[in-house]
């Protein structure tokens, strides 16, 4: 569990923006504003994050949002789809048994969102 979540963070690091236009400064997105109302908007519930999330995270100076969906992939993935509209997938899906990852932008952060067995994590810079 632990390698899974890390490779998570990795692949999210590679796509971390270097810069942001001036454009983009002036109007900032408050990425975990976002992302806490989409996941409350599908209804799925905060969660306390478990030590070794909130550690390996904090090493890396980023958020974390943890979550629970009653429901399974396919229901999250329908949901979720259409909560965000000012995100841009990056990565398609990736599947590992029941786990469930992808990469977004939100505006010039990226986002990384975990799917396993009605779990949710996101990370994002």
């Amino acid at each position: 569990m632990i390698r899974r979540r890390a490779a998570l963070l990795a692949t999210l690091c590679l796509f971390l923006p270097v810069a942001a236009s001036e454009a983009e400064r002036e109007q900032p997105i408050d990425t975990y504003v976002l992302i806490e109302a989409a996941l409350r908007d599908i209804g799925a519930r905060a969660t306390e994050c478990s030590t070794d999330v909130k550690e390996a995270i904090r090493s890396r100076e980023m958020g974390v949002l943890c979550a629970r969906f009653d429901g399974d992939f396919e229901a999250f993935r329908s949901q979720w789809r259409r909560r965000l509209s000012r995100v841009e997938p990056k990565t398609g899906w990736s599947v590992n048994g029941a786990t469930y990852d992808r990469i977004y932008a939100v505006g010039t952060q990226a986002v990384g969102i975990r799917f396993s067995m009605g779990e949710i994590l996101v990370v994002f810079k």
